[in-house]
């Protein structure tokens, strides 16, 4: 099966057990570029536990995200993770959040997201909620940050990298502020512990 097609089995499932859930990250992204992927990420309205019991006829790979909200399957030879919506709280050795907080709404969601083209959510119908003009630098052509890329940064450092790989994987550009806040501040990467 195509991933495409197995994304809105999937989202269909979920739906039929009264859980809202969208396409999300580099896979709505690729999704709407018309690119292949092999990653199917999914985030869901509902809690960790109500996904796990809704998925209960497919392999699980991997539970130990559940402090994040992250469920991880193989489906049909496919790695698909299932993310339950959340709020962040402030982020601790500009990695990771210190305490995250499961919600039912999108654009709370997003606002934790690193880039507009990668908070693109897609239903089991085909719509797509855009909070942040995604689709325009999807258009465009554009890594832009979602909120002031100086803060983002330095919340999480990994972002710099990201944001590099993915303007060379997608030969986009990057967003003029992004680049500027990338260029001088460059020495965050070597606080991360990879």
């Amino acid at each position: 099966m195509k991933s495409k097609d197995l994304v809105f089995k999937l989202l269909k499932e979920l739906k039929d057990h009264n859980i809202d859930a969208y396409l999300i990250g580099g896979s709505s992204r690729d999704y709407l570029l018309n690119k292949r992927f092999v990653d199917i990420d999914i985030c869901s309205k509902g809690t960790p536990l109500m996904n796990l019991l809704a998925m209960e006829n497919y392999e699980v790979v991997n539970k130990d995200g559940n402090f994040y909200g992250v469920l991880k399957f193989l489906i049909e030879g496919y790695d698909v993770e299932i993310t339950s919506l959340r709020k962040e709280g402030p982020y601790i050795k500009k990695r990771r959040p210190s305490y995250v907080e499961f919600i039912d709404n999108l654009e709370i969601d997003s606002l934790r997201r690193d880039f507009t083209i990668n908070a693109l959510y897609i239903d089991y119908l085909g719509n797509v909620y855009d909070f942040h003009n995604g689709l325009y630098d999807l258009k465009e052509g554009i890594i832009r940050m979602i909120g002031d890329p100086f803060v983002r940064i330095n919340e999480d450092a990994l972002r710099i990298l990201r944001a590099i790989r993915l303007s060379e994987k997608l030969k986009f550009k990057l967003d003029e502020e992004l680049e500027k806040v990338i260029l001088n501040n460059y020495e965050l990467i070597y606080s991360l512990n990879i």
